[in-house]
């Protein structure tokens, strides 16, 4: 079963981060890896955070204050463009890996937005699983958002 599983058994975990240390009422609730940064994300929309854990050395730091537009931090992408894509209601939290930038786009959606399971980017699109719909939504990057819905299953 751990082979069907990919299960891999650590048998003495080391502590990589520990965001109390950055914040006392941290609340993470989610984690992306980006390998073109090769750093862990973790998001805390109650305290408008993203907590950066840097592979290369170990050390942890955070993105405080991201801005009142931030009121869910769901569904955590890495694309291979240095930006990390999280939902926000019926917005997108663009995060530069890089430059550490946020930038709230728009997503042009016909209400599809609200019962999303999954989330993923590839090739410039975002895809969102809608569980509801039973349906994949694809829409194209657009230097204001995203756009062009449209249903990936026929």
């Amino acid at each position: 079963m751990e082979k069907v599983r990919r299960v891999v058994k650590i048998a003495n975990p080391k502590e990589t981060a520990n965001f109390s240390r950055l914040n006392e009422n941290a609340a993470p609730e989610n984690i992306v890896f980006s390998p073109v940064a090769n750093k862990i994300y973790s998001s805390d929309a109650e305290h408008k955070t993203i907590y950066i854990v840097d592979l290369a050395n170990n050390s942890a730091t955070a993105k405080n204050n991201l801005g009142e537009e931030i009121k869910a931090l769901k569904k955590p992408m890495a694309g291979k463009d240095e930006n990390l894509y999280y939902l926000n209601g019926n917005k997108i939290v663009q995060f530069n890996s890089k430059t550490e930038e946020v930038k709230i786009l728009a997503i042009n959606s016909a209400g599809h937005l609200n019962d999303i399971s999954a989330a993923a980017d590839y090739n410039n699109r975002l895809y969102l699983l809608n569980s509801k719909d039973g349906q994949i939504y694809r829409y194209n990057k657009r230097p204001d958002g995203f756009a062009d819905e449209a249903p990936s299953l026929k």
